[in-house]
């Protein structure tokens, strides 16, 4: 995890992504933003900043029927020291950004409810 410097799962993650972005309506922003420099813990991030920024505008832009359709809740989360977002599916923060500032942040807004079957 990437708040914990882990960076060993992304692969598998990111083609998860780009799988779930490619079948999804207007996500090609969060498409071309799925592709993560691992190179570097530093890139990584970097990139996620970027991915998630790309994710939370297009959750923004969903119609409230789609949104409803989404299996976990979703918190558009703020760092004020690396000025980055992040999306989240709990509460209490869980910063991403480096190891020493996991709970630095706010949450900004729910961008999705847990839809219940």
């Amino acid at each position: 995890m990437l708040t914990r410097d882990h960076i060993e799962h992304l692969p598998m993650e990111q083609k998860h992504l780009a799988d779930a972005a490619s079948k999804l309506p207007d996500a090609k922003a969060v498409l071309d933003a799925s592709t993560l420099d691992m190179r570097e813990l530093k890139h990584t991030r970097d990139d996620f900043a970027k991915l998630s920024d790309a994710v939370i505008d297009w959750v923004k832009k969903m119609p409230e029927s789609s949104k409803k359709t989404i299996k976990y809740n979703l918190y558009q989360t703020y760092c004020p020291m690396v000025k980055k977002n992040w999306i989240q599916s709990i509460e209490s923060v869980r910063n991403p950004y480096a190891p020493y500032m996991l709970e630095c942040g706010t949450i900004k807004s729910q961008l999705a409810k847990e839809s219940k079957p």
